[in-house]
């Protein structure tokens, strides 16, 4: 089998020669394109020549960092080289089989004999811990031990491909997912050892020094974490909050980090569990809490990891954000929550014991808003017989900095689904929006109030509906990985039992907010897929059921996030 690295590379000649000779052990060809450099690199990849290194080209560059035209040129290569697989990767990676005692080729070969197209990879990235450490002159694979496990999104390094003769798309994700027809994503990732810089120094001379281009910045949203930061704004991680690489090549991916600690000093900085089910700080163990806009696959996902044997997620609740804002105003604040919580127009969704729940709560010698929410939800929970609980409830997405403050055990996973899809599929509904501006509008507000909140969550996961429907069962291990929670099959026969569980909220009927009375039958109907497995005909529907019209509308107000995210605009 001819697997061939395409390598994009401009000034890396720190990495270049320990980056090639790992690729020829392991063994890949590549074909590299020198993107300007004024330093070593050329002659480096040079002396690589018959020697690992199949190609070396000149690769314009005007001063100014462009990683489109880039991707764009190794989407072209793909179609031209000839190789049965293709790894897009940079200089300062380390990329491996997920069996130490196989080669990269070797990996990407049982890939291939089980009938897969692409291999994802998941990033473990090492960062010196203190200014005076310094790995430019040294084996900088051997000597780095400290390293975090980077997970944004499930399937965030989407990386490798085989050459199926189509043509293939790098250039829309920012080189992080490949898309092309036919796209099956083996099940097991791969890994990727990241050395983003080998001292602070580096740090400065890598980011500090860099222009990136502003047409990316505007338009793709690319770049934005890393432009634009002085020498004093480039921060190191402090060493006890990271793993250290294992003799056994175990890699830990429990309490995943969604921002990279140089750019981002003191908002992805704490310590989390190390092993699944593990209690995050205040000896819970990590929560769910699903969020994001409504039709965007939450109810997918709730009934998913509801198949979890050690986790339960009730109906969707509604009553958390008011009583996080009011309790501490009432005179018996005990009172008050239980008023809040039976009172509540969903409470028969719940299908608890209203004298076991009022006890519980009376019993406990002081009230406490967080020791008494964990009662509801463990109620919850043992219905099933299982020791750890959840919430699914969309419109958190606007308050997850409040639950956070007072749960520190939530771990938020925001769905994010094609704004044009979620338009579509909320037409009609009692609870949707009345007109295709409104959709774009509440749309926008959604994600952009998730993404400001962000970086002020300690535990913070965006999944593409998309990735879950197309490939649930790597999407579904990256977020066990972000709950500390251990891999199950289960959940992928969610649909078996999605009816029964569903069926909650058959027998209780409501007029949310004060509107039309809506009957249980219809609150479960608009659930009915769910009871089937995924559905790839659900993305992109869009394109066909919605007016030229509409489309123009929405886009004219959501175009610009929709491109951000990466989805197909115009």
């Amino acid at each position: 089998m001819k697997v061939v690295a395409l390598l994009a590379v401009h000034n890396e000649e720190l990495y270049l020669r320990r980056c090639l000779e790992h690729l020829r052990e392991q063994g890949v060809e590549t074909y590299i394109i020198d993107n300007g450099s004024t330093d070593r690199t050329p002659d480096i990849a040079r002396s690589f020549l018959n020697h690992g290194v199949i190609g070396v080209e000149v690769f314009p560059r005007d001063g100014v960092y462009e990683w489109e035209p880039l991707l764009r040129r190794k989407e072209e290569l793909s179609l031209t080289l000839s190789a049965d697989w293709y790894v897009h990767c940079d200089a300062d990676e380390i990329r491996q089989a997920p069996d130490p005692y196989r080669t990269l080729v070797e990996g990407i070969q049982a890939a291939d004999r089980a009938g897969y197209t692409a291999i994802n990879f998941d990033e473990f990235v090492f960062l010196p811990t203190s200014l005076d450490e310094n790995h430019e002159s040294r084996d900088y694979v051997e000597a780095m031990q400290y390293y975090y496990f980077f997970s944004p999104s499930p399937l965030q390094r989407l990386n490798a491909w085989k050459n199926t003769g189509r043509p293939v798309d790098l250039h829309t994700s920012g080189g992080h997912r490949v898309a092309f027809e036919g796209l099956r994503v083996y099940p097991e990732s791969f890994i990727l050892r990241h050395y983003m810089v080998l001292s602070h120094e580096h740090a400065v001379r890598k980011y500090c020094g860099r222009v990136y281009s502003k047409r990316e910045i505007a338009e793709q949203g690319w770049h934005r974490a890393r432009a634009g930061h002085s020498p004093e704004e480039i921060g190191l991680p402090d060493r006890r909050l990271l793993k250290t690489v294992s003799a056994e090549s175990a890699w830990d991916r429990s309490d995943p980090w969604q921002v990279h600690p140089l750019f981002n000093q003191g908002k992805r900085l704490q310590a989390g569990p190390t092993t699944p089910g593990e209690p995050a700080r205040g000896g819970e163990p990590p929560a769910p809490f699903i969020v994001g806009a409504g039709r965007s696959g939450t109810t997918l996902l709730r009934l998913m990891l509801d198949c979890h044997p050690e986790l339960a997620i009730p109906p969707e609740t509604h009553f958390v954000p008011s009583l996080i804002q009011e309790w501490r105003s009432h005179p018996d604040p005990r009172r008050f929550f239980l008023d809040t919580v039976i009172g509540n127009r969903l409470w028969n969704d719940f299908h608890l014991s209203q004298s076991t729940f009022s006890a519980a709560i009376l019993e406990m010698p002081a009230f406490d808003l967080a020791a008494a929410l964990r009662v509801f939800y463990r109620l919850s929970a043992e219905r099933f017989g299982k020791p750890r609980w959840g919430d699914k409830t969309p419109v958190y997405v606007g308050s997850m900095t409040a639950i956070q403050g007072l749960l520190p055990e939530a771990r938020f996973i925001h769905l994010i689904r094609d704004g044009r899809d979620v338009a579509e599929s909320n037409r009609g509904l009692w609870f949707g929006p009345q007109s295709v501006e409104e959709a774009a509008e509440r749309w926008v507000e959604t994600i952009a109030s998730a993404r400001r909140q962000a970086s002020s969550l300690a535990h913070y996961l965006e999944v593409r509906y998309e990735d879950l429907v197309l490939h649930p069962e790597p999407t579904l291990k990256a977020i066990c990985g972000f709950l500390d929670l251990s891999w199950d099959p289960a959940m992928l026969e969610y649909h078996v039992g999605a009816e029964g569980r569903l069926s909650e909220l058959r027998h209780n009927v409501v007029a949310p907010n004060g509107g039309r009375t809506v009957t249980g039958e219809e609150r479960v109907g608009i659930h009915r897929l769910t009871a089937t497995p995924p559905d790839a005909s659900r993305i992109g529907r869009w394109r066909t059921e919605m007016s030229v019209d509409d489309r123009r509308v929405f886009e004219s107000i959501a175009g610009s996030t929709l491109h951000e995210l990466g989805y197909d605009v115009g």
